[in-house]
């Protein structure tokens, strides 16, 4: 919760993003920023400094190379922690009544994996259609 999770995904496509060039690392770039709408959006309807509020949580989920979660590519040595540790910076994210950072585990604001994982994909086949939808129309014009 407290967009924990949408950060903890934007800094993961941040690094694959660097691993990358071009087009692909623009794209990866611009899906990363757009995760950062949710916990932005927080900060504002609770009154906070955005941008200070924002950089501290960003800060907070660069602190750990923590890895929990994301796949690791065949021959790469695994690096998962234990799931009793909620002291990873991915479970940061932003306190919707103070707009303050902190551990949303440990506040028991936690989000449904289900939940998330349609939301994901329904807004990027969302985004595929309509730069389909542009690419016809850029044509016909």
């Amino acid at each position: 919760g407290g967009g924990a999770v949408e950060m903890s995904l934007a800094k993961h496509l941040r690094d694959v993003s660097r691993t990358r060039q071009g087009l692909d690392a623009q794209i990866i770039q611009s899906v990363a920023d757009s995760l950062e709408v949710i916990p932005r959006t927080l900060i504002e309807n609770c009154g906070s400094q955005v941008i200070k509020v924002l950089t501290e949580l960003r800060a907070k989920h660069n602190e750990d190379k923590n890895t929990v979660g994301v796949e690791k590519k065949e021959g790469e040595k695994e690096n998962k922690k234990k799931n009793e540790d909620t002291s990873t910076s991915e479970y940061y994210g932003v306190d919707g009544v103070t707009g303050e950072v902190c551990n949303m585990f440990e506040k028991g604001v936690i989000d449904c994996v289900v939940v998330k994982k349609q939301i994901l994909k329904t807004a990027i086949e969302c985004a595929t259609m309509l730069l389909r939808v542009d690419e016809i129309v850029s044509g016909l014009g």
